[in-house]
């Protein structure tokens, strides 16, 4: 099975998702437990990750293409070509926690060095720091370069600092 994306109306991604998996597709909206500031204590809520996209995996054929367009919410599959999509890197997919069960993925564990380099230790963004655009520790957000399918688009993670380093 391969993973492919499909852009969806902003805010009907989980409406896309729940009628995908009616039709039988396995379809996920990928989401993280990010670190919210509240009552001068840390928590994690769940937010969307990547708005307006579902994941579709599926051993593609062509008439399954036609049975994502009538999806309520659906717009296109990226990567598009001739009626073939082209399926997301494996890299890729890890990166949006598809390769395991379905879950939120976890805010990822950076290190900084003297000089305020980041250095991931674990999670979603384990080496990918040259895709790290900005982060910043007060907020514990990463905003992040990533190409899905056939587009790139700035993402912003959740990040915990690694036990020792200051805020």
């Amino acid at each position: 099975m391969e993973w492919y994306v499909l852009q969806a109306l902003t805010g009907r991604e989980q409406d896309a998702r729940a009628a995908l998996e009616r039709a039988g597709f396995d379809a996920r909206v990928p989401t993280e437990l990010r670190p919210i500031h509240r009552r001068g204590q840390w928590i994690e809520q769940e937010y969307t990750l990547l708005p307006g996209y579902v994941f579709v995996g599926m051993d593609f054929e062509p008439r399954l293409y036609r049975a994502i367009k009538e999806v309520p919410g659906a717009v296109r599959l990226l990567g598009l070509f001739d009626e073939h999509p082209t399926p997301l890197p494996q890299d890729e997919a890890a990166l949006w926690g598809l390769c395991g069960p379905p879950s939120a993925l976890m805010p990822s564990v950076v290190a900084f060095d003297a000089y305020g380099t980041p250095r991931v230790i674990d999670g979603p963004l384990t080496g990918r720091e040259a895709q790290i655009v900005k982060i910043d520790r007060h907020a514990r957000r990463a905003r992040v370069l990533v190409d899905t399918g056939d587009e790139r688009h700035l993402v912003r993670f959740g990040i915990r600092p690694a036990d020792g380093d200051a805020q």
